[in-house]
């Protein structure tokens, strides 16, 4: 027989109280990890659902939430040197797109936010020390970076009430550079 110790692991769960939920939990529970438990359904309901599978409050944190995916304008906008960054962030578009689709009668909302070059992280160092990069930047992108609080402002839009009728979108913050090249 083989043991699986999962102790001082975490695990992330999304719809984490759905149809196929209840073995998958209880079986990382018993080998030992603890679980980020994420659902739509309001925390009182999420307890004592978990109390009936007769999991230990002590394993799990739960959070009721939407769920909103980071992408690029690189998914509409590729260029060289990141054709499989590129493609992955396009993937993750259709995925929420679809998601928003399959789960639109549940009320979970799924939305993207897409941005641009935005001035933090590697794209720092990158911009800086590669002109043709930073050349390319300022050209599709009205000649101006995101700041990171710009980014962080279309995800507060999107997990406020003013956003509430707003499902399966990309959010492009962007400065345009999701429009095309200018020459």
């Amino acid at each position: 027989m083989i043991t699986i110790d999962l102790s001082g692991k975490s695990i992330l769960i999304t719809g984490a109280l759905g149809a196929i939920a209840e073995p998958m939990v209880r079986k990382l529970v018993a080998a030992g990890a603890t679980l980020i438990l994420l659902d739509i359904k309001p925390e009182a309901a999420a307890r004592q659902t978990l109390s009936d599978w007769k999991i230990p409050p002590a394993s799990y944190i739960y959070f009721p939430t939407d769920i909103i995916f980071t992408s690029s304008y690189v998914a509409r906008m590729p260029h060289t040197k990141i054709p499989s960054y590129a493609s992955a962030k396009a993937a993750l578009e259709s995925f929420a797109r679809c998601m928003a689709l399959e789960y639109a009668d549940t009320g979970i909302r799924v939305n993207v936010v897409s941005p641009g070059d935005v001035a933090a992280g590697s794209s720092l160092r990158v911009f800086d020390e590669d002109p043709a990069y930073r050349e390319f930047v300022l050209r599709v992108s009205l000649g101006r970076r995101n700041s990171p609080e710009s980014i962080a402002n279309a995800f507060l839009f999107l997990c406020s009430p003013l956003a509430n009728e707003i499902n399966g979108q990309i959010l492009s913050s962007d400065f345009g550079a999701g429009i095309g090249n200018r020459l």
